[in-house]
């Protein structure tokens, strides 16, 4: 009877577990068309149109490799050219879904590992895809070019290399470095941590092959991304909005479904000093938390490069940033219940209730306020299609110059890399 029961819970947990995961998917294949957006004229649709313009393999390599805004999206661009060679034309809708397969994976990374490692069982993971699967990094959900860039550049490939490091696995460690740091630049965060953390544990021979492949990457990423180039940075910001801003970074985990949280602003500082008491504990941790450790200074570090990118231009924290702090609060949690869990003194079942409580919370709150804005961003970009079939120009807010995006569509469909009538009865 004992064992029946422990089956029926293990199955209504694995239930439970695979609910967000649903939600997610269901929420990404619905909100998704198949329109670039923004970026995606510069970054994908432009750049891709010109590589199958080009007459030689040199010139198409440049145009894949230009930067943009101190990222280097040449992996971004590879799958938009992958893409026009199997099916004969970019699809932004297919684009976005794959990229936010990442995150799903980068999520089911971290579940595995803590039910493995920290011995995590049944409604204790629970907080793990509540927390991750949230939809409060919308801006980045239903948008190619950002999609790749934060789930797959910054945060699952990312996650792969600090999980491989931790292990002894340093040649995987590298090659996951390598290949995110062509998707997002926020990548060059590892190689100092990684760097460092080979040196603490006195792993410096192990990790060779990690320092060989990433001082490559890095030194073929800076070679085509000079500095001068990168820096898309504005002045530092006052120290005193510096100072805030790293906080409200790590406690970016709610959101009112708009661009602009300036008036989160004291709720995320106020949840990113908790989460900054709670990365201090898990510092503390014995070594088998390591992988905890290393995320929560790997997110650090992010908050660090967007004060340094963005914090001038605006002193608060913007959608596309919540995956980080997800992922660290995730994780934190993750170290911290793994470690409680066999200390007898701790009273771990209402930790444990109040966790749960606490991420479904925040779960069903980024529901409610964000699907409005996923459904508004659908129909923005369906009327802008159907705008451009209709007077030539796509609609206004669909980028910052209409006029630039009708070239950009004119050429793309010249190259023979995507039609705007597939727009034609789109729903």
């Amino acid at each position: 009877m004992t064992a029946a029961v422990a089956t029926m819970r293990e199955r209504c947990s694995s239930l439970l577990l695979a609910v967000p995961f649903a939600l997610y998917a269901t929420t990404v294949w619905h909100y998704s068309v198949n329109v670039p957006y923004w970026d995606d004229f510069s970054v994908i649709l432009r750049p891709v149109a010109a590589v199958f313009s080009a007459d030689t393999l040199r010139g198409q390599l440049a145009i894949l490799s230009a930067p943009n805004a101190g990222h280097l999206p040449l992996l971004t661009r590879l799958v938009a050219v992958l893409q026009v060679w199997l099916t004969g034309a970019i699809d932004f809708r297919q684009s976005i879904l794959a990229a936010n397969l990442g995150w799903l994976l980068a999520t089911a990374l971290l579940l595995g590992y803590a039910r493995r490692q920290w011995q995590l069982r049944g409604s204790a993971l629970l907080p793990i895809p509540l927390l991750m699967l949230s939809v409060i990094h919308w801006e980045a959900m239903d948008f190619a070019t950002p999609a790749w860039q934060m789930y797959w550049g910054s945060a699952l490939l990312p996650l792969l290399a600090l999980l491989a490091a931790v292990h002894g696995r340093w040649p995987l460690a590298g090659c996951a470095y390598a290949v995110a740091l062509f998707f997002s630049s926020g990548a060059l965060a590892l190689l100092p941590l990684l760097g460092g953390y080979a040196l603490y544990r006195r792993q410096w021979r192990q990790a060779l092959p990690f320092g060989l492949l990433a001082l490559a990457a890095t030194a073929l990423f800076l070679a085509i991304n000079t500095p001068q180039v990168a820096q898309g940075a504005v002045a530092l910001p006052a120290w005193p909005v510096a100072l805030a801003f790293v906080p409200a970074f790590l406690g970016n985990v709610i959101s009112n479904g708009s661009w602009i949280l300036s008036h989160l602003a004291w709720l995320h500082i106020a949840l990113g000093i908790g989460v900054l008491a709670a990365g201090a504990l898990v510092l503390y941790l014995p070594a088998r938390f390591d992988a905890a450790k290393l995320v929560f200074c790997y997110v650090l570090a992010l908050a660090a490069m967007a004060v340094y990118l963005r914090g001038g231009e605006y002193p608060w924290v913007v959608s596309r940033y919540a995956p980080f702090a997800l992922l660290n609060a995730a994780t934190l949690y993750a170290a911290l219940a793994g470690h409680w869990q066999q200390l007898p003194a701790v009273p771990s079942r209402p930790l444990l209730a109040a966790a749960i409580a606490l991420a479904t919370a925040l779960w069903l709150h980024s529901y409610h306020r964000c699907l409005a804005t996923l459904a508004d961003n659908r129909a923005l970009r369906l009327a802008a299609a159907t705008q451009y079939l209709q007077a030539g120009l796509p609609g206004e807010k669909l980028l910052w110059d209409v006029h630039y995006g009708a070239t950009v569509l004119h050429e793309a469909r010249a190259a023979g890399v995507f039609d705007s009538r597939v727009w034609e009865g789109a729903r």
